[in-house]
């Protein structure tokens, strides 16, 4: 502020200093990085006004996530402010792996603040989560009475190994555990790319069945082919 001293047609002018405390904030313009997305968060210090001098303001990392393996460096580095500016940024960028880590998270916040004599305002932080992506998958329930259930149908039992092993194929590709996560198949459009089926079988009852070529019989109604690349295993009621 400036006061003006003096009488009559002469005075000075004095330049008092301001009444008001220069402090320092901290935001973000997002909450999620995901990994190969190329995304970026960027983290802004903001000050109550425009200072005389630069303000540096250095930052912190904590949290599940690693500073400098999950995301680029933050801890001890800073962010400048410039002289009559009111903000100053940095950018965090995920790092790519190939570990499936789920959901972490990572907090910034303000270690110290220098420089115009300005403070942080309280306790200044911000919180990020990142996500793997690519690795991030789904999770279901597993009912294990569900895959005993079916391993246990006539279907199963007896599918027709002759064409490829002595061992159940269904089994090997763990058919019966995936119906424990409900994972039916129900809905979902097929192609059938060989022939040994019993084409009478209750599986395809009620189905629309577009066929090239003639489909050959296989000789028992529990086959349900003699290929295991012949057939997408499903299940066909949703109750083993």
């Amino acid at each position: 502020s400036l006061l003006i001293m003096g009488c009559g047609s002469s005075g000075s002018l004095v330049k008092q200093p301001s009444n008001e405390h220069l402090v320092v904030t901290l935001s973000s313009n997002t909450t999620t990085l995901v990994e190969y997305s190329g995304t970026t968060i960027t983290i802004t210090a903001t000050a109550s006004k425009a200072p005389e001098e630069d303000i540096v303001v250095t930052l912190s990392s904590s949290g599940t996530a690693t500073d400098g393996t999950d995301y680029s460096a933050v801890e001890g580095q800073s962010i400048t402010i410039p002289k009559g500016s009111i903000t100053g940024t940095i950018a965090v960028t995920p790092i790519t792996d190939t570990i499936a880590e789920g959901v972490e998270t990572a907090t910034i916040a303000i270690a110290s603040v220098s420089g115009g004599g300005a403070t942080e305002l309280g306790t200044q932080s911000v919180t990020f989560n990142i996500s793997d992506g690519l690795n991030a998958g789904i999770s279901a329930p597993y009912d294990s009475a569900a895959a005993t259930t079916l391993a246990a149908t006539t279907e199963f039992e007896q599918f027709n190994s002759a064409g490829t092993s002595v061992q159940n194929p269904l089994e090997v590709i763990n058919a019966h555990k995936a119906f424990g996560y409900g994972l039916t198949g129900k809905g979902k459009l097929i192609a059938i790319l060989d022939s040994g089926f019993n084409t009478t079988h209750q599986e395809f009852s009620n189905k629309t069945i577009t066929k090239t070529g003639t489909l050959t019989d296989a000789t028992a109604s529990a086959y349900h082919g003699t290929s295991v690349s012949s057939f997408a295993a499903a299940e066909d009621d949703g109750s083993g």
